[in-house]
């Protein structure tokens, strides 16, 4: 399981991410710098992603902005399928 490390910019991550058994992620801005709402911490095994993402929006035609580590862990997520998929013996 693929998991946010949660929103709230503390040095530890939220629950359930933080219950284990998961690859938990946090968010980077276009600069490689964990934004102040991106939870950190040990348990945090990768970064994403996760400012200013484009992205829709039910009930607007244009696409709007979005910010947060549940985007990131979006993005993580469909990494992760490409590469099991090229190479699926490979563990996490």
């Amino acid at each position: 399981m693929i998991a946010s490390a949660g929103n709230t910019g503390a040095t530890d991550v939220d629950a359930p991410s933080a219950m284990g058994g998961a690859l938990l992620v946090t968010a980077v801005d276009g600069s490689d710098v964990r934004p102040p709402f991106a939870s950190c911490g040990t348990e945090v095994d990768l970064s994403a992603p996760g400012v200013d993402l484009l992205g829709a929006y039910p009930g607007n035609p244009d696409a709007v902005r979005w910010s947060r580590t549940s985007f990131s862990t979006a993005l993580a997520t469909g990494g992760y399928v490409l590469v099991k998929a090229l190479h699926p013996t490979w563990t996490p």
